[in-house]
């Protein structure tokens, strides 16, 4: 099994990370970058973080964020669900750091599989149980096309990250729980 890790040094490489990605961008941000500004060995780094998208996946996580409650009726369930899904984005740092990742996933395959296993595969997951308990509990039909009504949820956050003109804020997420509620209820 060998030595178990020093978080001491996780957070160091981390950190070397975030300053490495701040400095160079995503396209300038590479392991061997990370690894001379931590002060450790390749082989250090990729035995914590075996690619490139895993680290940026992890430093994008790296902050702790309260757990939205994602039970009880319906709204409540995909307010909580939206909470999850922006609750990062309110900080400037963390939708410079998303927005390059989408765009730098355009041209690296193994980050585009890492960004949909990590991301997008549990949040569309989380979303789709959040609808399976309402569908049992009589709120919605079931015949919901519930994929639709996820991915246009999540389709506008990537269009308020990626495209709008200002930063997203708290006052998205009323909007698009509106904007849900309205699609589930019919």
């Amino acid at each position: 099994m060998g030595r178990p890790r020093d978080p001491a040094l996780d957070g160091a490489i981390l950190d070397a990370a975030q300053a490495l990605l701040e400095e160079a961008g995503c396209s300038g941000f590479t392991m061997e970058g990370v690894a001379s500004r931590a002060g450790t060995g390749k082989q250090t780094l990729y035995r914590r973080w075996p690619s490139r998208g895993e680290l940026l996946i992890d430093l994008y996580y790296r902050d702790a964020m309260p757990a939205p409650a994602l039970d009880g009726p319906l709204a409540e369930a995909l307010d909580g669900f939206l909470e999850l899904n922006l609750q990062r984005l309110y900080r400037p740092w963390h939708q410079s750091l998303l927005r390059s990742l989408a765009v730098a996933a355009q041209e690296d395959a193994a980050l585009k599989q890492v960004m949909l296993a990590r991301i997008t595969h549990p949040r569309l997951a989380l979303g789709r149980e959040i609808f399976l308990r309402a569908e049992a509990a009589g709120e919605v039909p079931p015949d919901l096309d519930v994929e639709m009504i996820l991915e246009g949820a999540i389709g506008a956050i990537w269009f308020h990250l990626l495209f709008a003109t200002a930063p997203i804020t708290p006052a998205l997420k009323p909007r698009l729980l509106r904007a849900m509620l309205a699609q589930a209820r019919g």
